[in-house]
């Protein structure tokens, strides 16, 4: 039989191995938002573990590294929403949805805080935690599942995040009755079991980064089979899409967000993702970052003298470092090495 010491070196190992994880994760990986959200959501949970570890082997009394926990915890909750956002593709609304997790997660940090100043007993405080994090999941369970299903209708790499999701909602609910009941052994296993599937989440992170950039594109072509814009409207709208875009030039515009150019379009942000996703074939970013790009490439080109920096803002990138990222997987090369590339080009035809 394994001892409650056993787990929490174990839980504690983890979390070593999380913190660590995060920071490979950011060099490795190409930078994209999932990457960050992704990183900062592992080094939570292993910051969570290295005070678990410690926690758990004085039988959930010590104080400093259970609220480490607490803390953490309460963390996870708008991270792990981030998280399941970015996998189903979730766009519209989403600041609202992650401003109201945040508030409720800040309240129930100063509730916690105060319950424990008073004498509280913190395993009683975590139930607070616990059921903040059930609400957050099942709320994005429903959600999501309302409007993908069918499950025959998903492919596999949907269905088995979804079936992930599920059993990690299923997971909190033991922890939370075995924090109501004292059942320390139990709760031991149950963080055992988290930890696990948190490792094989990570594992399909490193092994096929784009597994859950396919799962977020599988999930908006079933929802965009399901509500889809009529031939007249898309025509209507890919015309004033490309008037705003590439006449008036409306991604120069460092804070144009899809909720705002939808609006200029006359559609529902929805509506617009549809139309990029699916008609067009490209996510907003990608469409942005594509207008962006063409336009940097032309005034490279068009504008030697000009240095890069104010390229960049005029382009619309308010990072240097994203740009060059953009540029980059774009052309294959850096912003300089292009820039000469165009003058030799011009040089040669000069002279001929």
């Amino acid at each position: 039989m394994f001892t409650i010491s056993f787990f929490a070196s174990l839980v504690f190992i983890s979390g070593v191995v999380f913190v660590c994880l995060s920071v490979c994760f950011m060099f490795l990986q190409k930078k994209r938002a999932f990457h960050y959200i992704g990183s900062a959501f592992m080094f939570v949970f292993g910051c969570m573990s290295l005070g678990g570890g410690p926690y758990i082997a004085d039988s959930f009394s010590t104080r400093f590294p259970g609220f480490v926990s607490f803390v953490c915890m309460i963390l996870i909750s708008p991270l792990g929403l981030l998280v399941c956002l970015e996998c189903f593709g979730v766009r519209e609304k989403r600041k609202i949805w992650v401003l109201v997790v945040s508030a409720v997660s800040a309240a129930v940090f100063v509730s916690g805080s105060v319950l424990l100043l008073n004498g509280v007993p913190l395993p009683r405080v975590f139930i607070m935690v616990y059921t903040l994090l059930l609400g957050t999941f099942v709320t994005v369970v429903i959600r999501e599942w309302k409007e993908l299903i069918p499950f025959r209708d998903m492919t596999r790499g949907l269905f088995k995040f979804s079936l992930i999701l599920f059993l990690d909602i299923l997971l909190i609910v033991a922890m939370l009755v075995s924090q109501i009941f004292q059942l320390h052994y139990v709760l031991c296993i149950l963080w055992t079991v988290q930890v696990l599937s948190i490792y094989g989440i990570v594992l399909i992170v490193f092994h096929t980064p784009e597994t859950f950039r396919l799962i977020g594109d599988e999930a908006n072509r079933i929802r965009y089979e399901r509500v889809t814009l009529n031939k007249e409207k898309v025509d209507s709208s890919m015309e004033t899409l490309d008037r705003l875009m590439r006449q008036e030039r409306l991604f120069r515009r460092p804070s144009l967000c899809l909720e705002e150019l939808a609006k200029r379009c006359s559609l529902t942000p929805h509506e617009l993702s549809e139309l990029l996703n699916l008609h067009m074939g490209q996510s907003f970013r990608t469409y942005l970052n594509g207008l962006r790009i063409d336009y940097a490439r032309m005034l490279l080109s068009e504008q030697p003298d000009t240095p890069i920096i104010d390229i960049i803002y005029d382009c619309g990138f308010n990072s240097k470092s994203v740009f060059n990222a953009a540029f980059r997987a774009s052309c294959g090369k850096t912003p300089s090495e292009w820039r000469k590339a165009c003058l030799r080009t011009s040089d040669s035809e000069s002279e001929e």
